[in-house]
């Protein structure tokens, strides 16, 4: 779904207020006066808007009534005068149509309607090779997203399942049609440092909670970025380089890294996060009495608490609500575990 930020298109949307209300006032005036003229006929009021009708639409009829100078002249100013707001009213039809094709109004309120009732999704901005890869990893998980880039690619403008919009994301008002007040993560990968400064910059003063990974291909960058309200900084080239030395050492631990740990359906394995709700039956309760391994086939490798990271915990560990826990296990396993934290106390 696309939508392009078009506010000066929408603004040119001309209302027909005045040429309308000119062509009834044309009309009820014409009615009117004919009716006075043809006084002393058996003529009636629908012989009056007859005559006004066929004089402002030019259709060549003949009078109903005979007319005398007066009345002639009264049909050649309610001619002119009807046939001026009957075009004018046409002209502005004609322009708003057209703007309403070019603009694709409809499709846009349509979309614009689906970003305001989206909540703690994500917002991915620049679509270049970065971004790129980033896309291809969030529709493998199946997780609501929003693209925004200046050019935005014709093939990604038919995706249906994927919401782009066509615009600065430097302005706060683009920023915030992506709903970025409701969003959970930002992701600036442009490829302009200054570019994803000013984004951080005003991400973190539109959202304060937002989690903000940005692109830094320099380590200059990432300290500035960091201070702006950057949680994360990736450099795409230090992150590849390192890959690719890990590789040459322990080739045998990459492939096995790569072959296991993918983000397809099926038996990869995946690592995710689960925060423990208030109230939650886990509350105070250690990980061998929960015997979640049994139950639910994840491994869990880390507790987050108060910041602090518990790297792989012993059975004693005893669980608190509003913990961060890290499981890694295949997509059906993950769902299980996901299940059973989130039983609340009634």
């Amino acid at each position: 779904m696309f939508y392009k930020n078009t506010k000066k298109e929408e603004h040119r949307i001309k209302k027909p207020y005045i040429p309308l209300f000119l062509l009834i006032t044309i009309i009820v005036g014409g009615t009117i006066g004919y009716d006075i003229i043809w006084a002393e006929t058996d003529s009636n009021i629908i012989d009056a808007l007859y005559m006004t009708i066929i004089t402002i639409t030019t259709v060549g009829y003949s009078e109903v009534f005979p007319l005398d100078t007066t009345g002639r002249i009264f049909t050649m100013i309610i001619g002119i005068l009807g046939i001026g707001s009957l075009f004018y009213l046409l002209s502005i039809f004609m322009e708003n149509l057209f703007i309403y094709q070019l603009t694709n109004i409809r499709g846009i309120k349509k979309v614009q309607k689906k970003l305001n009732n989206l909540s703690n999704h994500i917002i991915l901005v620049g679509f270049g090779r970065v971004g790129e890869l980033a896309t291809e990893e969030l529709l493998e998980r199946n997780l609501e997203f929003v693209i925004i880039d200046k050019e935005i690619p014709e093939e990604l403008k038919t995706l249906k399942n994927v919401i782009s919009i066509e615009g600065d994301a430097t302005d706060d008002s683009v920023l915030s049609l992506a709903n970025i007040e409701e969003a959970k993560s930002l992701i600036v990968a442009t490829a302009d440092a200054s570019t994803n400064l000013f984004i951080v910059l005003s991400a973190r003063e539109l959202n304060k909670n937002i989690f903000i990974i940005s692109r830094s291909d320099n380590s200059l960058l990432e300290k500035k970025l960091i201070k702006a309200g950057a949680n994360r900084t990736i450099n795409p080239f230090s992150a590849g380089g390192q890959k690719m030395a890990n590789i040459a050492i322990d080739p045998q631990i990459m492939d096995f890294i790569d072959s296991n740990l993918g983000t397809k359906d099926g038996d990869y394995l995946k690592i995710e996060q689960f925060e423990l709700s208030d109230n939650n039956d886990w509350h105070g309760k250690t990980l061998k009495e929960l015997d979640i391994r049994q139950k639910s086939g994840v491994t869990i490798i880390g507790i987050i608490r108060d910041n602090y990271t518990n790297l792989n915990p012993f059975g004693d560990f005893e669980l608190r609500s509003k913990d961060q826990i890290v499981a890694i296990g295949t997509k059906d396993q993950l769902m299980k575990f996901n299940n059973l934290c989130s039983q609340i106390e009634i």
